[in-house]
């Protein structure tokens, strides 16, 4: 095993030390912006929220059938024969 062999082997070897001091950065970051967000909760039930209304509860049909009209117009264009296509007479 010569010189060159040996190096090789250390330079593979610190390799894989900083990639895996680069996943372990990673995976303590993440986990940290996690507990920040989960401190900031409030579950105390003797503060009440202020300035939040309750939305109407409604159905929804006029969005519905507007969706349903894009699909239905979207769905016609797709399956319209191409003009390339030679036509059956």
């Amino acid at each position: 095993m010569g010189r060159s062999s040996y190096n090789s082997h250390m330079a593979k070897a610190m390799d894989r030390i900083r990639a895996g001091r680069k996943s372990v950065l990673a995976i303590a970051a993440g986990f940290l912006i996690g507990v920040g967000t989960a401190f900031a909760q409030t579950d105390d039930l003797a503060i009440k929220p202020i300035n939040v209304d309750k939305l109407p509860a409604s159905r929804p049909l006029l969005e519905y059938a507007m969706a349903g009209a894009f699909l239905i117009g979207a769905l016609a264009i797709a399956f319209k024969p191409s003009k390339r296509t030679p036509q059956e007479q």
